[in-house]
């Protein structure tokens, strides 16, 4: 619920007065929808952040009921 809320951008804060919540439409994808994603871990700690990544974004990608497909580059 948390990691839905902070797609939709109703977790970041408002400082005065001003919403940090990014200016674009929210994410949406058709049910079943496909997405193919690029990933570059580079090297040093981008590696384990890009695997947290990926583990992430997979657990978001069954709230929106599609399926990412990883393409990542070494």
């Amino acid at each position: 619920m948390a990691l839905r809320r902070l797609l939709q951008g109703s977790v970041l804060p408002r400082v005065a007065g001003r919403d940090l919540a990014p200016a674009v439409a929210p994410f949406s994808t058709e049910s079943g929808e496909t997405i193919r994603a690029t990933l570059f871990p580079g090297d040093g700690i981008g590696p384990e952040i890009a695997e947290s990544v990926k583990q992430v974004l997979n657990l978001g990608s069954v709230w929106f009921l599609c399926t990412i497909i990883w393409i990542v580059y070494m």
